[in-house]
């Protein structure tokens, strides 16, 4: 695994995960507009999920990024795409017609997408012998950004109107002018130029890549069906079970403060304990405390929803270090296949629990998935280990 060997990349990793933090609390602002939307452009909840596709779509672009981040100094399109990002989305308010906000998202998917193909392959190599810490503090910044999106645009409206929202562009600039500063003499030097690597072919990188991914795809497909569940449909669940709707809003958050916990120290702990220690215990304990979650008496079902938050979403960044770890020679590629991966995966467990949800109960897609997981539990066996 190559190295970026400067005195200190700590300032430089949490810059990464702070332009991280910027690009997903951009993103953050499209379900928070969705009720504007609605009232605006009187259209359906389907036409709303069509915004999440436009969105989401973009990712299967990280194949082919990173194939040509393999090959290119992408570096400079790392460091702007939060600041396009951020000003299409800050527009979405003004847009005088649904099909323009749909076109306005994809372009962020775009730009999203080129950022999550090149940042993490950077973030890999800056963090040395630390590939697991490094990882964490980046993937913590968008956890964070997740949680901050609403936060940013309720406190806008508190003194701007929905025409004045591009306003915020302000942020985009700001933090890019910062992130330019302290990134741009990174010697971020394309995988296939690095010191004792040789370019290789496609089919040769396919060919090497398709074992591992394999078992990957399984553990996304066996995972997903939580993560997908309680993301779209947490806050319906809540107001079901009587919880008001401030309340229910609030249970999202806590769900995703804990994530950003797990996020941080799922990559570190790996280091010490083993990636597929980390994964057992993650794999474990998720649906366990799904069930309880589900089961238990409103008051004490925080505590367990925060557990699942937390063990789930920790073991993200460890499956992103086991493909870095992997195919150190072709990184940016592999990972642009991971994340391609993780949004289909995702698109499937999203569309059979929402399916289930509707004809069975939500509780009743929540146990669901927490049954798969327990049985993907054997593909861990399967997780190669590190590569000396």
């Amino acid at each position: 695994m190559a190295k970026i060997e400067t005195k200190d990349n700590n300032p430089k990793i949490l810059a990464l995960s702070a332009s991280h933090m910027v690009n997903d609390t951009f993103q953050a602002i499209i379900p928070t507009l969705a009720p504007y939307f609605v009232e605006k452009f009187a259209i359906s909840t389907t036409m709303i999920g069509m915004g999440t596709v436009a969105q989401q779509l973009p990712s299967i672009l990280q194949i082919f990024i990173g194939r040509i981040a393999d090959k290119k100094n992408l570096k400079y399109w790392m460091i702007f795409a939060p600041l396009v990002t951020s000003i299409v989305l800050s527009c979405l308010s003004i847009a005088p017609f649904y099909s323009l906000v749909i076109l306005m998202i994809f372009i962020s998917g775009i730009s999203s997408a080129v950022f999550h193909s090149i940042a993490p392959v950077c973030c890999g190599k800056l963090g040395n012998n630390h590939l697991g810490r490094s990882m964490s503090i980046f993937m913590v910044g968008g956890e964070i950004g997740r949680v901050l999106g609403p936060l940013m645009v309720i406190s806008a409206l508190s003194f701007l109107t929905m025409q004045q929202l591009p306003w915020l562009m302000v942020i985009g600039f700001a933090a890019t002018a910062i992130f330019f500063v302290l990134l741009r003499d990174i010697p971020f030097v394309p995988t296939e130029l690095e010191e004792g690597n040789h370019p290789i072919e496609l089919k040769d990188a396919i060919r090497k890549i398709t074992p591992v991914m394999l078992v990957i795809c399984g553990i996304l497909f066996t995972r997903n069906f939580l993560i997908t569940g309680m993301s779209s449909y947490l806050t319906l669940f809540q107001t079901q079970r009587g919880i008001n709707l401030s309340l229910a809003s609030i249970s999202l958050s806590l769900m995703q403060i804990a994530g950003a916990l797990g996020a941080l120290l799922g990559g570190t702990l790996s280091d010490f304990f083993g990636r597929r220690k980390m994964l057992l215990f993650g794999y474990l304990l998720t649906p366990i405390a799904t069930i309880l979650f589900v089961k238990s008496p409103i008051g004490l079902s925080f505590v367990f929803l925060m557990i699942l938050g937390f063990t789930n979403i920790s073991m993200y960044p460890i499956l992103m270090i086991i493909v870095q770890e992997q195919f150190p020679e072709f990184r940016a590629f592999a990972l642009g296949i991971f994340q391609t991966a993780n949004f289909i995966f995702y698109s499937i467990d999203v569309t059979i629990m929402g399916k289930v949800s509707n004809q069975y109960g939500i509780s009743t897609a929540y146990m669901m998935g927490a049954l798969i997981m327990l049985i993907g539990t054997p593909l861990l066996l399967l997780v190669p280990r590190k590569k000396p």
